[in-house]
């Protein structure tokens, strides 16, 4: 266990090897975690009801939710969940991820990966004011499966679980995540709530996907300042409050003169809205990480952004520090429950991939498996012939 602060206490190649070494989670690092495991659907509703009770101190509606100024929201909807089918993945989105393969190391080039988009997908509500509107570009690209600095979830536990069943040749994993902590300890802005086109701790980790250091960064934001006073900028932005815009600015300027990364790395907890029809179906709600991944730090200076650590990295520093509290927890499903469990929840509550992914390929696979005769089954020809049956 490490002290927090050590991560950031490493530098140059010895934290680069560090961070790296973390794509994947060590055997034993649920095991704090863990809430429990799941082997049916009964299972699944008994561990919402402890959620819901405050079983697991994961959350606690009536210190942190209402004390916010939130409406009264039961806690499994409070609480977001993510579905991953192998247990040793770890929270790391995939823009950030990096295949050590045999011959060579690989990563993404994020910036070269959003100016593509847009070359290659322009629309006119990528561009306001002169200004791109990454937080939506970025939506947009994690819906078609672009790698992006979006982590998914969602906040129905059962979408969760159906896609941590996907196959049973591993034990999967259902993270359970306490977004308003996660928001609590890791804002550099007062803005309240998780709406992304109102939250600037949103847009400066999404815009760090646009551009690659600081300099350009505090640059965007700043023209994003200027062109409020545009017409109809600030409604197209949603900018309500430039004030509270231009002292988040003062505050990221203060943390990087101090070299204070710590809040400036972490990843932050947004609701996407109705932005599409697939965010919709699945209850949708995203984590943005900070950092990023260059090809070459040789040359860094200090406008480079600090690499990105993962979400249950970021979790374990949280609980440690002094007025930390637990915001991510896990329930593991065994590989050899997932059959029985994911064919239940298609059978009991109608969900499979064509009501979660809403697209054409969603709906053919569905069609394949629903569709298909299996080796040693008869045919339905064959089963008439043999035992005919009357028309009326």
């Amino acid at each position: 266990m490490f002290k927090p602060g050590f991560i950031f206490s490493l530098i140059g190649s010895q934290k680069r090897a560090y961070l790296r070494s973390m794509s994947t989670l060590p055997e034993n690092a649920v095991a704090k975690l863990l809430m429990g495991e799941i082997q049916n659907l009964q299972d699944i509703s008994a561990l919402v009801l402890k959620l819901h009770e405050g079983k697991y101190k994961l959350y606690n509606a009536q210190q942190e939710h209402y004390k916010a100024g939130y409406p009264p929201v039961p806690a499994p909807m409070a609480c977001w969940f993510r579905g991953q089918a192998d247990r040793k993945w770890d929270l790391i989105p995939a823009v950030h991820r990096v295949d050590k393969g045999a011959i060579e190391e690989k990563s993404y080039n994020e910036t070269a990966l959003v100016h593509g988009f847009l070359l290659q997908h322009p629309h006119p509500s990528y561009i306001v004011s002169g200004q791109v509107n990454i937080n939506l570009v970025l939506s947009n690209m994690q819906h078609y499966s672009y790698p992006t600095r979006f982590l998914d979830w969602t906040s129905n536990m059962m979408y969760a679980v159906y896609f941590a069943c996907e196959n049973d040749e591993n034990d999967g994993l259902v993270w359970v995540l306490n977004p308003f902590r996660l928001n609590a300890m890791s804002l550099l802005g007062s803005m309240k709530g998780m709406a992304m086109e109102h939250y600037f701790d949103a847009r400066f980790r999404s815009a760090q996907a646009l551009v690659d250091s600081y300099d350009e960064i505090i640059d965007y934001l700043d023209l994003l300042l200027n062109s409020i006073n545009r017409p109809q900028s600030g409604k197209d932005f949603n900018i309500k409050n430039p004030k509270a815009l231009a002292q988040f600015l003062m505050k990221l300027g203060e943390q990087k003169a101090a070299g204070r990364i710590e809040k400036v790395l972490f990843s932050v907890a947004v609701d996407p809205g109705n932005q599409n029809a697939r965010i919709v179906a699945q209850q949708g709600k995203f984590t943005i990480a900070s950092g990023k991944q260059y090809y070459d730090r040789a040359a860094a200076t200090g406008s480079l952004f600090p690499e990105p650590i993962s979400l249950y990295r970021q979790a374990q520093l949280i609980e440690e520090r002094k007025d930390g509290k637990p915001c991510l927890g896990a329930f593991i499903i065994e590989g050899r429950y997932k059959k029985d469990i994911k064919r239940q929840i298609e059978s009991v509550l109608g969900i499979n991939h064509a009501t979660l992914m809403l697209d054409m390929d969603a709906q053919g696979k569905v069609a394949k498996e629903a569709y298909v005769f299996r080796r040693g089954q008869q045919s339905w020809a064959a089963a008439l012939e043999r035992e005919p049956k009357p028309l009326i």
